[in-house]
């Protein structure tokens, strides 16, 4: 009743982080290297480092919302982008407001994009990868997708998509022979079929 994963949409990479625990050590590791690190405002298109603005951008990465700290929301930013490829951050802006004093990362198990186009040649002479977004829903309800921005992972594109695949793709043979070998292992250790004894020599045999 196994089914081979090939990590092309969220439902696989749900059920590789179910059922194959060595799937989310590695980025867990990196994430928590990453939120340790030191954290500056760069201009994409010089790569100069910013000084003008930082402390609004820092302050609130400090406390980006009432139930996370820096650490806590950059490892999750950091762990979801390498598994999903890209994570959608939303900065909620309530009735009668101009500015929002909250930044969160949505858990991409929970977010659907409807693009314009979904492939990239039709979208390589875009500023911004939002001005390709038709909508985003969050738990099946539309947000407004003036409030989020797209956080992507580093990892490469391919040839069609606006946004990279994820990084479990290229893992797809390794990461299956593993939920294989662990669904077999937890089989085995649920319903065993035998028992352990030991001989007259004192050696372990197997009983039926």
């Amino acid at each position: 009743g196994y089914n081979y994963l090939t990590f092309d949409n969220n439902e696989n990479i749900e059920k590789a982080i179910k059922h194959c625990p060595p799937v989310t050590y590695l980025p867990i590791k990196i994430a928590q290297a990453i939120s340790n690190g030191k954290v500056s405002l760069v201009d994409k298109r010089t790569d100069e480092e910013l000084k003008r603005d930082v402390n609004d951008y820092l302050g609130l990465l400090q406390r980006p919302n009432y139930s996370q700290n820096r650490n806590q929301f950059i490892t999750q930013l950091s762990v979801n982008t390498m598994l999903y490829s890209h994570v959608v951050c939303v900065r909620p802006l309530a009735f009668g407001f101009t500015q929002s004093d909250s930044l969160w990362a949505l858990p991409p198990e929970h977010v659907v994009i409807q693009w314009k186009t979904t492939k990239l040649y039709n979208s390589i002479y875009s500023v911004n990868e939002m001005d390709l977004v038709e909508q985003i829903k969050f738990d099946g309800k539309i947000i407004p997708k003036e409030q989020c921005f797209i956080v992507k992972d580093l990892n490469r594109f391919s040839n069609s998509n606006i946004i990279p695949e994820s990084r479990l793709k290229y893992l797809t043979s390794v990461i299956n022979n593993l939920s294989v070998n662990l669904k077999a292992r937890g089989k085995m250790m649920n319903s065993p079929m035998g028992i352990l004894s030991q001989t007259a020599e004192g050696n372990n045999a197997t009983g039926i």
